[in-house]
C-alpha cells in the first residue's frame, strides 16, 4: 500500500510539472515571440488592405464632378494639386487629360466638359512614383533629371491601334532632351475610348509620342544626324 502511495505521489508531481511547464521562463519567451509574430502578421494584413483601398480610391473618382471656376475656366479636382492639362480628340469629340498629385500619389484623369465648363471624370489611373520624372515635396514637385524617368505625354499614336486617342508615359530620345520631337521611348500606354472616355492599357511597343514642352524643335538636329 505504501508503494502504491509513493507511485501516486510521483505521478502527481509529474503532472504538476507538466502543467507548470508552459509558464516557465523559456516557454514564456517563446509564447511572447508567437504573440509578436501574430501581431506583425495582422499589421501586414492591415497594410495590404490599406494599399488595396488606396488603389481602389482612384477608380472611385470616376463620376466625380469638377465645377468650373468662377472666371469661366475649367476647374481643378478638389483636394489635389494640378500639374498640367491637355485637350484630346477633335472639335466634335473632345476629352480633357489632367495630371494631379498629392502626398505620395500621382494620378491622371480623363474628363468630359459641358458648355458651362463643368467637368465629369470618366476614368483615372495612378502613376507609378518610381517611374515618373518628378518627386512630390509638400504641395510642390521637384523635377528629376534621370534618364530612367518618364513623363505623361498627351499626343501619341500607335501602330497596333491606329486612329485612336493614345496617352502614354514617355521620355526623350537621347541627345534630344531639350527640344520638341517624337520619341519611341515609351514605358506604358493607354487608349481613350472615343465613345465612353474609358482607358485601356496597350502594348507600348509601336507607340510614338510628341514631346512638345519645349520652345525649340529638334528637327534641325535630326536633319544634321540624317545628313
Amino acid at each position: 500500500m505504501q508503494k502504491n502511495d509513493q507511485q501516486i505521489s510521483i505521478l502527481q508531481r509529474g503532472m504538476k510539472q507538466r502543467v507548470a511547464r508552459p509558464f516557465s521562463a523559456p516557454n514564456r519567451i517563446r509564447f511572447d515571440q508567437w504573440i509578436l509574430t501574430l501581431l506583425l502578421v495582422m499589421a501586414s494584413g492591415s497594410a495590404c488592405s490599406n494599399q488595396k483601398e488606396e488603389v481602389f480610391s482612384v477608380t472611385r473618382l470616376v463620376g466625380t464632378k469638377i465645377p468650373a471656376r468662377t472666371a469661366g475656366s475649367i476647374g481643378s479636382l478638389p483636394g489635389w494639386n494640378e500639374k498640367g492639362g491637355w485637350s484630346l480628340g477633335d472639335s466634335k469629340l473632345r476629352f480633357g487629360l489632367s495630371e494631379y498629385y498629392r502626398g505620395n500619389q500621382a494620378i491622371f484623369i480623363i474628363t468630359r466638359t459641358d458648355r458651362q465648363l463643368n467637368g465629369t471624370i470618366l476614368d483615372a489611373r495612378k502613376l507609378p512614383m518610381h517611374v515618373i520624372d518628378y518627386r512630390i515635396v509638400g504641395n510642390d514637385i521637384v523635377f528629376l533629371k534621370d534618364a530612367k524617368r518618364y513623363g505623361l505625354a498627351a499626343y501619341c499614336e500607335s501602330k497596333v491601334v491606329p486612329n485612336s486617342i493614345v496617352v502614354a508615359l514617355a521620355k526623350p530620345e537621347k541627345r534630344f532632351e531639350d527640344c520638341a520631337h517624337k520619341t519611341k521611348r515609351v514605358y506604358a500606354a493607354w487608349t481613350v475610348d472615343a465613345r465612353t472616355g474609358k482607358l485601356r492599357s496597350i502594348d507600348p511597343k509601336g507607340v510614338t509620342c510628341l514631346l512638345d514642352d519645349f520652345e525649340d524643335s529638334c528637327e534641325h538636329m535630326q536633319t544634321m544626324e540624317r545628313g
